[in-house]
């Protein structure tokens, strides 16, 4: 709500911040001891807190067998925490609740309030840390994005456009990593629903005709040298791509930025003398 240069700079460098933090966690202290003059039976206390432990057990349970979804607080995985979010929440009221009823007045207010002002600084702070590659990421997005609509009058319905020398994540946070969303960004950008997209990543395989994008032995898109375009982000230029051998070259000169591995280009041209004499690239 401050604007474009307090996600990107952090609430460190803009103390202006603390004008909404500071009265949140003031207005949440008065409602914490407004309710805490209210009574309430410590068997329904204890309820809440054995409920909020069963579904933090029961939300992680179902992700038990696969070993590719295991809880993290970072990446792009940790929205199976949703469920476990809601139970720890319920886990955590009835404890501090427990804690501070422990006496009455004015005891019980300062325990609330300490906590309350504790919890509404980690999550403000944990939130613009941990939103600051999105913030990032989305940047990225922006220029590209950007970029497509500078070369407009280059592409044509039916045309590919290569996305090369660009972030496909930023940490946890992705940018364009393929398909499914550099091409529909290219399509709603052009308006145009036959325009293709690809990302240049590890994935690809480049044969004597097309570069094919394969995750998993599954075949996600492929991307034929005929009227294809290399994106090159870090330059804001668009380069014709005529064949396969173009494509590489220009992977190699211009395209092996954001860790691209290295190897990629050799093992793509030996690809392409496989695919030429009607030899499988696998």
């Amino acid at each position: 709500f401050l604007g474009d240069r307090l996600l990107r700079d952090g609430v460190w460098s803009r103390p202006r911040a603390w004008l909404a933090i500071v009265p949140a966690c003031l207005g949440g202290c008065v409602l914490l001891a407004a309710f805490a003059k209210e009574q309430v039976s410590r068997t329904k206390v204890l309820l809440m807190a054995l409920s909020g432990f069963v579904v933090v057990l029961l939300s992680f349970t179902i992700f038990g067998l696969n070993s590719e979804y295991e809880p993290t607080l970072s990446t792009f995985v940790n929205r199976i925490n949703y469920a476990a979010a809601f139970g720890a929440g319920m886990l955590f009221a009835a404890i501090l609740y427990l804690v501070s009823s422990a006496r009455t007045g004015r005891f019980q207010q300062v325990i609330l309030s300490l906590a309350l002002i504790g919890f509404v600084l980690f999550a403000m702070l944990g939130n613009w840390a941990m939103s600051r590659p999105w913030t990032l990421s989305w940047m990225m997005q922006k220029h590209v994005r950007q970029v497509v609509v500078d070369n407009r009058s280059a592409f044509k319905s039916g045309d590919t456009i290569m996305l090369m020398n660009s972030p496909r994540y930023v940490m946890w946070s992705p940018v364009f990593d393929g398909a499914w969303d550099f091409q529909n960004m290219v399509r709603l950008t052009l308006n145009d629903p036959k325009i293709n997209g690809g990302v240049v990543s590890e994935r690809l395989e480049v044969k004597s005709g097309a570069v094919v994008d394969v995750s998993h032995n599954y075949v996600c898109a492929t991307y034929p040298f005929k009227a294809m375009h290399a994106l090159i982000a870090t330059e804001s230029v668009v380069v014709p791509i005529c064949s396969g051998n173009d494509f590489v070259d220009v992977v190699t000169k211009r395209g092996m930025g954001f860790e691209l591995d290295s190897s990629m280009p050799a093992l793509w041209r030996s690809q392409l003398q496989l695919s030429s004499r009607g030899q499988s690239v696998h």
